[in-house]
């Protein structure tokens, strides 16, 4: 911790040091304009500093300077916003309210980029070409209806632009051969039509190395009698050089493969009509992601997973390979399954991989009518996954999974928005959505895959919104908005052949066998589900002269139900595992203002969310697949607040804080026997992903040196307490409080078109976990990045 506080005092000093101006290059001190950053957060534009709302806004260029490549490091510099990322999938939370069901279920904070939904937690959530990023906290049912319990992500991308050639590349690379190349070319065809064109290249070499052993039972086989003593062996060694036959085939399913390595591209195109009194742009992009990203799994609890190892041994791998040997007396010892790892490294026998293949194409027309503007949003996505882990976590193939889904939908709105100045404004419109998920879930025990399980969910939903906003004063305001939801849920399980998996002999249930029947044929089986809902909110807001605004706020989120597309009826004696929709109520109140002479701005909120009939996940008889549930009642509370400080005209500083209070107050369950799962009592823990203190600093200065050339810099600050990643708060897989820093230091030309930079991420190596959790065969972890230091070269014309 001192030496912590030491290198901060000497990079705020040396901040500081660049930023003292020369009296004869330094014009007076200017303000903070309101209106630096326009937000869309309520469908229209307005400034960030007058919107009645608890709002998080970047611009991308601040996202460059502070080392924020993707969705997931926004956890840095917003308070409140947290994700859970790991194999292929990244989860959002909003102030303790997110969704850890990475499969089945659909988020509690929605994601729109360019008003179009993404609402994968699979999507690749790198941030290229972006305008900035808005983050909108609390339920936002009212505007943005389903799924948007926790907040709203708004991503806006740069558009076409008609009045100038614009050519953009930054190309940066560094340690384990991180590499991220962006292109953004825009170029106007004629006065009235423009395209644009944005491509990026992002890759790295493995951060976490995989020490597990290739032909883990062969090789220990070749062990000398010395080496294998000194590991434990009682026979292992002798016997698997006896029954050469054996090892080789338990060997079969082992593959020592990469680990949190990174290969993606991502390109995206728009053209831009303008004509008298109206907009179309038409716009695609397709992103693919072949690396190993979120897979590099860490056991907390190997003693967990030995103990599973020869129980399998001894039941299980007698099924598969008894026909050779038994597999008794082939367990290995302790030492040798899960040997020593070091910070950034970790043992995995099964392939790990994450592929993502995501494209889709859009249309926006905007047509200026009297008193309003109509606009139409139409899109089409596809995404494709197939993620591969290895939940044994050891040097011997134990337990993995395979996971395919392909998915597509079509999206429709319509939107009609007032543009008369009032007293009385108003928005409303329609959407339509229609989705297909194909899901294919594969279990392998010992290496061995056995036969999938294969299900479709459909969702249809239409809904129809209003808005509507009176100034009862000069700067007295009241917004109220509503929003109707009607939405059909099916899943589909065909006739297939599943295996039957009971890994819980304490817990018998009359009928099924001890241990794992494969390949059973079971009948087609269906289950649907309508939901009708009403989602409303109440703004009351009172404007500043000066800019700035003092508001309170009621409004209801929704988070939809559905079925588990992961289990087959068949697997759970008859009992189709459905799960109810999550609702909360979020209440707000808000205080936002311009200070001296507008050279800062502040805001602060303070909010509470009731929240009811939380998505969970149990393991059930099945193993490795999960049981989805609802159970129980969980509140939050807190506060938050952020100042932005233009220190000097080349010098700024803005920091942010919060606080969250966030438990479970009734969070029992009586079980389901049938499907093992065991009754809980968990109420009074912390939820997930809420630590109680979270916050960040950015300083950066732009100063000249010579009458060409700037000195740049960028240094944030980030710090969050301890949260858990379970919510049972197994302190095992739980996150310890941690301080990271990321830094930016360099030199460009006084009119921008050229930048040199030395960046440096997680400047103190922290290990921090971005995804934990505990399943039958172990807890584990998922780090983030280790220290990455990199040079960037920007040019710009």
């Amino acid at each position: 911790m001192q030496r912590l506080s030491h290198i901060m005092s000497l990079s705020s000093t040396a901040l500081v040091m660049l930023s003292t101006p020369a009296l004869a290059q330094t014009p007076p001190a200017e303000a903070v304009n309101s209106s630096d950053i326009i937000v869309t957060a309520q469908r229209r534009s307005e400034s960030l500093l007058n919107i009645p709302l608890a709002i998080s806004a970047t611009k991308g260029e601040t996202l460059v300077k502070t080392g924020i490549s993707d969705i997931t490091s926004l956890r840095f510099s917003t308070p409140g916003f947290m994700t859970l990322s790991g194999v292929g999938f990244t989860q959002i939370y909003i102030r303790g309210i997110g969704n850890r069901i990475l499969i089945g279920a659909d988020p509690s904070v929605a994601t729109f980029v360019d008003d179009v939904p993404r609402i994968y937690g699979a999507l690749v959530d790198n941030l290229a070409n972006v305008e900035r990023v808005e983050v909108l906290k609390g339920a936002q049912g009212g505007l943005y209806g389903r799924n948007a319990t926790g907040g709203v992500v708004n991503v806006i991308t740069r558009q076409p632009r008609t009045d100038r050639v614009i050519a953009e590349g930054r190309v940066s690379y560094g340690e384990k051969k991180t590499f991220s190349g962006n292109i953004f070319v825009n170029i106007p065809l004629n006065e009235n039509v423009a395209i644009n064109v944005v491509g990026s290249r992002e890759s790295h070499d493995d951060y976490i190395k995989n020490v597990a052993t290739a032909n883990p039972y062969q090789s220990y086989a070749s062990l000398s009698a010395s080496q294998a003593a000194a590991l434990g062996d009682t026979g292992q060694r002798a016997y698997l050089l006896a029954n050469p036959n054996l090892a080789s085939a338990l060997d079969k399913g082992s593959k020592v493969s990469r680990l949190n390595s990174l290969d993606r591209w991502y390109v995206a195109s728009k053209i831009g009509f303008q004509g008298d009194g109206f907009t179309v742009t038409l716009g695609g992009d397709y992103n693919e992601d072949g690396g190993s990203n979120g897979n590099g799994w860490q056991n907390q609890n190997p003693a967990k997973t030995y103990a599973v190892y020869r129980s399998l041994m001894s039941t299980t791998g007698n099924l598969l390979f008894g026909a050779i040997a038994p597999t008794g007396p082939a367990v290995l010892p302790a030492a040798y399954v899960n040997p020593p790892q070091g910070k950034f490294e970790s043992v995995g026998s099964i392939e790990h991989h994450s592929f993502i293949k995501d494209y889709g194409v859009s249309a926006r027309a905007d047509i200026d009518l009297p008193a309003m503007t109509l606009s139409s949003i139409t899109a089409f996505r596809w995404n494709h996954g197939e993620f591969q882990g290895d939940v044994g976590i050891s040097n011997v193939p134990l337990a993995g999974f395979v996971s395919e889904a392909s998915r597509r939908f079509a999206y429709q709105e319509l939107r009609m928005i007032s543009t008369n100045d009032g007293p009385f404004t108003w928005l409303a419109g329609a959407t339509y959505f229609h989705e297909n998920v194909d899901i294919t879930q594969t279990s392998v025990v010992l290496g061995q895959p056995f036969s999938p399980t294969r299900s479709t969910t459909t969702t249809t939903a239409f809904s129809g919104y209003a808005q509507g906003e009176y100034s009862v004063a000069e700067r007295l305001k009241f917004i109220a908005s509503l929003r109707y939801i009607s939405e059909k849920k099916s899943g589909i399980y065909p006739a297939q052949t599943v295996t039957i998996f009971n890994y819980a002999p304490d817990t018998p249930v009359a009928g099924r066998p001890i241990g794992l029947v494969p390949g059973v044929a079971v009948a087609a089986a269906s289950v649907s589900d309508t939901l009708n809902k009403l989602l409303p909110s109440a703004t009351v807001s009172y404007g500043f002269e000066d800019g700035g605004n003092i508001y309170i706020r009621w409004a209801r989120g929704l988070k939809t139900g559905g079925v588990n597309p992961l289990v087959h009826p068949a697997q759970t004696l008859g009992t189709v595992n459905a799960f109810k929709p999550e609702e909360v109520d979020t209440y707000e109140a808000g205080y936002k203002t311009n200070l001296f002479n507008h050279k800062v701005q502040l805001s602060a909120a303070i909010f509470y969310n009731d929240f009811r009939n939380l998505q969970v996940t149990r393991a059930g008889y099945t193993g490795l697949s999960l049981v989805m549930l609802n159970a129980g009642k969980a509140k939050t509370y807190g506060g938050e607040l952020s100042v932005d400080w233009r220190v000097l005209p080349i010098f700024n500083i803005s920091a942010n804080m919060g606080y969250l209070h966030a438990r479970y107050t009734e969070f029992k369950f009586a079980g389901i026997p049938q499907l093992q799962v065991r009754d809980f009592d968990l109420s009074g823990n912390t939820m997930l992903l809420a630590p109680e203190w979270q916050g960040s600093v950015t300083a950066s200065v732009d100063k000249p040196i010579s009458q060409n050339f700037n000195v740049a810099g960028t240094l944030l600050y980030s710090y969050m307490s301890k949260y858990f990643t379970t919510d049972d708060n197994n302190g095992i897989v739980a996150q310890k409080a941690y301080s990271l820093v990321n830094a930016r230091i360099g030199v460009h030309t006084v009119d921008e078109k050229y930048g040199l930079y030395l960046s440096v991420k997680n400047m103190f190596n922290k290990r921090y976990a971005v995804y934990g959790t505990s399943s039958g065969t172990s807890d584990y972890i998922i780090p983030g990045a280790p220290r990455i230091i990199s040079a960037q070269l920007e040019v710009k014309f």
